[in-house]
Order: C-alpha cells, then structure tokens, then sequence
C-alpha cells in the first residue's frame, strides 16, 4: 500500500475525522454547490483604509526588497514574516487554499479550505477527499461575535443533509474592532506556521506548544538556500522564489514535525524531503500575501508503510468587502442561518445589508 492510501490531509490546525465507505469523485459536485464553494482566484490589492487604524504598525516590505546588505535567504525570509506580520494588522482579509497529494501509481487526494476574517470574526469551510480508503469529508464553522452563538456544520453523506451544533453563548463583547491587546497576543513571526502552515522553521520553537511561552523570535533563514531566491515585481506585487535548503529541512526536526501535523496528523514517520520549492506573491504597498505557494517532494512511512508523494498547496488571498464578509459567508449555508434565533438572523441580514451598500458605494 502506498503513502498517499492512508494520507490524511489536516490543515490549518483544523483536524479532520474522516471515516466511511468509498465516495466516486463526480458525488463532490452536489455538497459543495450546496455550501457556496470558494472563491479560488488571488483578488485585487487590498484598500488602503484596511490599515487606517493600525497603520504605525504596518511593515514596509520596499525597505527590505531594496536592501543591500542583506543575503538573500535573509531579504526572503524578512520578507515572509513581515507579511504575515501585517496580516495580523489588516482589518479584513480572505485566502482559498488547496493542496494536492500524488503518490505512486497515480493515487490521488486533496484538501480545500478558505476563510473569511473580518476584525474579530471569522467563517471558514474545509473540505477533503482523500484517497481510495476513506470518504470524502465537509465541514464550516463561524465565530461572529455580533452574534450571540457560533456554529459548526458537518455533511452527513448517508443521510445528505448539514448536520448543525450550535456553539456556547460567545462570552467575548458584542464588538467588531479589534483592540490593540487583541493584536498583540498575536505580534509573533508564528502566525505563518499556524494560520498559513507554512512548514519551514523561521525560527526555534517548541512545535508542539502553541503559547508565547519558549519561543525564541529571532529569524533564522538558514533553511533557505541563498542562491536559488528570485525577488522580482510586477502589477504590484513583489515575486518570491526560492527552495529549501534540503541537507538542512532535513536535519529541522520542527519542520518535520509541523509538515507532518500539517498533512498526516503527525502519523508521518522517518521522513525525508527530496524537493521543496516556494512561490509567494506579496503586495507592494499593503504589504500582505497575493498568493503562497509550495511543492514537495517527500518520503516517508506511515503505519508501517513506505512511499513517496508529491504535495502542492496553493493559497490565493482577497481583500474586498464582499469576499471577506461573514455574514455572507454564514448565509451562504442554510443549515446555519436557519438554525439562528430570528435576532441573530436580523443581525446578520444587517451585517449583508451594510457591506452591500457599502459595495455599491465604492463602484459608483
């Protein structure tokens, strides 16, 4: 039995129980209509006014491209970080991501996923097929705190139907600003191995612990190769490319252990890399992501089993008050919308209302 038999892809943190009989490809098409699908293409540069308030804290990523002193691995990884830095800054943002696992003898799975954040508030949806063995798997979540609940849904394939638990009561403030003590829990170079499970080690830390505590920030570029980064720009946006260093991505323990959360739930064993390349399209002047993308090539065993995949994750980002709206995304699942109170329903009608409006306003 090959790798990618048995590989479970689990990203962003966002672990997925996949069990079952078999599932042909062509049944994708119904569940996915049903949740509103994604939108899969990097959208325009975000707006200015999205770092109107927090705007001393944006970094100037023209500073660092420009440098002539820095090594190259150095000017990249600044560069990444940096990014996803003002990510954490930026009142709203959405990303699609998609990643496909080959294996031997053409074996094939992928997983997909985006996410809607707006201030404190997010949406977000995953679906997975994943191979020969097991099913295919479909799952959304919100947390709005505008709204008095929060909910996750699960499509339940034998019975076709959005199964809904509702969430606790939110204990946070009905708000929709983001304090500055709100972002700064978050000011770490780390928000790019969590949020955009991004596996390359950036810096030292304990993998497995996902608090402040024992994390060193220095950044270390070492596991890039210097001489293979390209940096150029085009329509406004910086091009990054570059590989790992491949001797030392296979001496990282963390790493390893973070692609192997990131795509088999920590079940990878004596893994090593064989290729790993990286492509990210970062805005000029905003400063935050247009696209991330990686491919590997690994080997490694997973219950006993030994075998070599190729894996490619794709991430493309938009900015626009339609894209990255809650609300919208919430009612674009009935399962959850008809399951609010009749006030949370007038609520997110509102929050819909007010980006619409607000839409036709920029288009004039």
């Amino acid at each position: 039995m090959k790798i990618l038999k048995i590989v479970l892809i689990v990203i962003f943190a966002l672990a997925l129980t996949v069990s079952g009989g078999l599932l042909c490809y062509s049944a994708i098409k119904g569940p996915l209509a049903s949740q509103g699908g994604g939108n899969k293409n990097a959208g325009d540069a975000p707006d200015a006014t999205l770092f109107e308030t927090t705007k001393e804290h944006q970094k100037d990523l023209s500073v660092i491209e420009g440098s002539s002193t820095m090594d190259p691995a150095e000017k990249v990884a600044t560069m990444l970080v940096n990014a996803t830095f003002n990510h954490i800054w930026i009142d709203q943002y959405y990303f699609f991501s998609r990643v496909d696992v080959e294996g031997e003898n053409g074996d094939y799975s992928f997983s997909e996923y985006d996410q809607s954040f707006y201030q404190m508030n997010t949406f977000r949806r995953v679906q997975a097929y994943t191979g020969k063995i097991n099913t295919f798997k479909i799952q959304a979540d919100f947390v709005n705190q505008r709204l008095t609940s929060m909910g996750t849904c699960d499509y339940d394939f034998d019975e076709k139907t959005w199964l809904y638990t509702i969430g606790n009561p939110s204990s946070s403030p009905k708000t929709i600003s983001r304090s500055e003590v709100d972002r700064e829990v978050k000011e770490t170079y780390y928000r790019i191995y969590s949020l955009f499970d991004f596996p390359i080690d950036l810096g030292g830390w304990d993998s497995l612990n996902d608090k402040n505590e024992g994390r060193v920030e220095e950044l270390d570029y070492s596991l890039i190769d210097s001489s293979s980064v390209s940096i150029t720009e085009k329509d406004g946006y910086y091009i990054l490319k570059f590989n790992a260093d491949i001797d030392g991505i296979n001496r990282s323990g963390e790493s390893m252990d973070r692609f192997s959360d990131s795509t088999s739930g920590g079940r990878m064993s004596n893994m090593t890399f064989k290729t790993f390349s990286v492509t990210a399209e970062i805005w000029k002047d905003a400063g935050v992501f247009r696209s991330l993308n990686y491919e590997v090539t690994v080997n490694a065993k997973i219950n006993g089993k030994r075998g070599d995949a190729v894996i490619e994750k794709t991430m493309n980002f938009s900015y626009d008050d339609e894209t990255c709206c809650v609300a919208k995304g919430i009612k674009s699942v009935p399962s959850f919308y008809n399951k609010l109170s009749t006030e949370n329903q007038a609520e997110c009608d509102k929050m819909i209302a007010e980006m619409e409006e607000k839409t036709a306003k920029t288009k004039k």
